[in-house]
């Protein structure tokens, strides 16, 4: 059967050192041990409770545009899902015969032909990786409010700043020296009144090329 192999960590497992190649080749293993033809591989390094997962669409995308069944190899259900609404576009692509999923840590196979008590199995594996997700954003919300109440700039430093230290080790923001010079420039252009932010701001950020600060580095 063809077979596309999903591996994923989240931002913070990647930081923490969990390897992606490594959960590669045991996917890849298991692939060869069941007689599974690889023909793609998606590497997924995304947030647990943030986002739109543009690389898991894609990879749904990918399936659909397959005129056969193509069974999906993940670790775990918890790389592959994070609710139940993922669970109902699977399980009508499976009811379609495009689709088959294995997942090796919990030793599942997934398709149309399930059995009641293979589905529930499922059903728990999903619950369980939901219950996680919410746990995680509950613990991050928690860490915020603490850094607020205790006087700490939380996430990342918007244009014109620069994440820091003081000197007791607090997190705060410091100015960029390359950008916020262009930015205070900017708002002093639009407090004359002769400039657009659409149109005349847009252009001078282009001019001088000052991007945004998301990881594609866009015009702003």
């Amino acid at each position: 059967m063809k077979t596309i192999i999903l591996a994923r960590v989240s931002s913070k497992e990647q930081e923490e050192g969990h390897s992606l190649s490594a959960q590669k080749q045991r996917l890849m293993d298991y692939c060869t041990r069941r007689n599974l033809d690889v023909i793609k591989t998606f590497e997924l390094v995304e947030s647990s409770t943030r986002g739109d997962r543009k690389e898991f669409k894609d990879m749904i995308d990918f399936v659909t545009r397959q005129n056969q069944t193509i069974a999906i190899v993940a670790d775990a259900v918890d790389r592959v899902q994070r609710g139940f609404t993922e669970s109902i576009l699977l399980n009508d692509m499976m009811k379609k015969k495009q689709l088959v999923l294995h997942f090796v840590r919990e030793g599942m196979i997934i398709d149309d032909n399930a059995a009641a008590h293979e589905i529930l199995q499922w059903d728990f594996a999903v619950l369980g990786a939901k219950s996680y997700v919410m746990n995680l954003a509950q613990n991050v919300r928690r860490s915020m409010e603490y850094k607020r109440r205790n006087g700490e700039w939380a996430g990342s430093a918007p244009l014109g700043y620069l994440n820091a230290r003081d000197a007791n080790g607090k997190a705060t923001l410091v100015l960029d020296p390359e950008r916020s010079f262009l930015i205070k420039k900017l708002f002093c252009l639009y407090a004359i009144g002769s400039s657009s932010i659409s149109g005349d701001l847009v252009r001078k950020t282009k001019e001088w090329g000052l991007n945004n600060k998301t990881q594609k580095g866009g015009p702003l």
